[in-house]
C-alpha cells in the first residue's frame, strides 16, 4: 500500500482544478488533496496552514502574481512542485528557476500524471520539513472560571458563538464546556492539523473522538460520545472524509 501524499492544487481556472482533481482521484488515489487555491495570496496562506508534501502549480495565471512568484515567496525545501500548464514554452524557465519534480501539459495525460507522481514519491524522503513540539495542553481564560488548563486529547470540539468560542471537553465521561474570547482560527493554528478537522466555518472537531459520521444530503453530521452532533458543511464534506480516513490509517 502506498503512503499518502499530502498535496495542494493551484490554478486560477476552477475548471482546470476540477479536471486535475478528477484524474488524481482516479489514477493516483493515494494523493490526498488537502486544499486548492486560485490565486497566489491564498496559495501561500494554504501552504502555511496545511504544510503539503507536494504542490501542483499552474505556472501561468491571469492573476498579478504567477507561479514563478509563488515559488520565490514560498519556504524552500518544504515541498516538491509538479508544474501544470497549457504552455510548453515555459518548460525551460520552470526547470531552471523551480527545478520541478514533474511537468504536466494540459489536457492531462493519465500516463504522464502517474509518472510524475511516481517520480515525486522517490524524492519525498529527502524533504526536511520543520518539526514542531507536540502540544499537550492549553491554558484558557474562561469567562466564568478564570484560567483553566485543558489537555488537548480531552477536547471533543470547538464551536463559534456570537463573540466567543465554546471549547467542549470530554473528561471522566463528563461533558464540560468552557467559554473563551479566542478565535476559532487561533485554535485551528495551534492544535495539531492531522487530529483536528475544520468541518464547518463554525466547528473544529477532534477526530479521535468521532464515533461515526453520516451524510445528510450533500452535507453531514459527526457523532461524538457526549451525544453532540457536529455539522459538516457541503464544502467541507469531502475534505473531512479524506482527512478522517488518513487519520485512521495513522502516520
Amino acid at each position: 500500500m502506498k503512503l499518502p501524499i499530502k498535496a495542494i492544487l493551484i490554478d486560477d481556472e476552477p475548471i482546470a482544478l476540477s479536471a486535475l482533481r478528477k484524474v488524481l482521484v482516479e489514477y493516483c488515489p493515494h494523493v490526498n488533496i488537502v486544499g486548492t487555491a486560485t490565486n497566489i495570496v491564498d496559495a501561500l496562506k494554504l501552504c502555511q496552514e496545511v504544510r503539503p508534501n507536494l504542490v501542483f502549480l499552474d505556472i501561468e495565471m491571469s492573476t498579478p502574481n504567477d507561479g514563478f512568484n509563488f515559488f520565490r515567496l514560498s519556504p524552500q525545501n518544504q515541498f516538491g512542485v509538479i508544474i501544470t500548464t497549457a504552455h510548453a514554452e515555459y518548460a525551460l524557465r520552470a526547470i531552471k528557476d523551480i527545478q520541478p519534480w514533474g511537468y504536466l501539459l494540459k489536457p492531462y495525460d493519465p500516463a504522464e500524471l502517474i509518472a510524475s507522481v511516481q517520480a515525486a514519491e522517490q524524492k519525498l524522503p529527502f524533504l526536511t520539513p520543520p518539526t514542531t513540539p507536540k502540544l499537550k495542553g492549553l491554558t484558557l481564560s474562561d469567562q466564568r472560571q478564570g484560567n483553566v488548563i485543558i489537555m488537548v486529547d480531552d477536547i471533543l470540539y470547538l464551536s463559534v458563538q456570537q463573540s466567543t468560542v465554546d471549547v467542549v471537553v470530554w473528561k471522566n465521561n463528563k461533558r464540560l464546556r468552557f467559554i473563551t474570547y479566542r478565535t476559532l482560527k487561533d485554535f485551528e493554528e495551534s492544535l495539531p492539523t492531522p487530529k483536528f478537522c475544520r468541518t464547518h466555518h463554525k466547528y473544529l472537531v477532534n477526530l479521535a473522538w468521532v464515533e461515526r459520521y453520516e451524510r445528510t444530503g450533500r452535507n453531514g453530521l459527526v457523532h461524538l460520545p457526549s451525544g453532540d452532533k457536529v455539522e459538516i458543511s457541503v464544502h467541507k464534506m469531502e475534505d473531512f472524509v479524506r482527512q478522517f480516513e488518513d487519520y485512521l490509517q495513522g502516520p
